[in-house]
C-alpha cells in the first residue's frame, strides 16, 4: 500500500481483515514512505495494547519505507500460519 487517501486507508483495512480471516494469503506491504502511515500504526499498537488482538497480527502485514525491502519481502514470502481464535 502506498500513501493514499480514505479508499486507500479502507483498502488496507480491508485487506489485512481477509487475511486474518485467512480468505488469503498472499503478502500485504505498507510502503511507510516519508512515516506516512506512522499514526495508523500507531493505532495498530493500541489495538494489540488493548488486547482487541494479538501480538502475532504483526505478522499479517509488513511495514517498510524502502522500496526495494518490500520487493525483497514479497519475493521471499512465507505465509505465516494463525490460529483459529484471535481474542482470549
Amino acid at each position: 500500500a502506498l500513501p493514499g487517501g480514505y479508499g486507500t486507508l479502507e483498502e488496507i483495512l480491508e485487506i489485512i481483515t481477509l487475511k486474518q480471516l485467512k480468505y488469503h494469503h498472499k503478502p500485504i506491504v505498507i510502503l511507510n514512505a516519508r512515516g506516512f502511515y506512522d499514526s495508523l500504526l500507531e493505532q495498530f499498537e493500541n489495538i494489540i495494547k488493548w488486547k482487541f488482538a494479538k501480538t502475532e497480527c504483526r505478522q499479517l502485514y509488513h511495514v517498510t519505507d524502502d522500496v526495494s525491502d518490500a520487493l525483497e519481502y514479497i519475493d521471499n514470502y512465507e505465509p505465516f500460519t494463525f490460529k483459529d481464535k484471535w481474542l482470549t
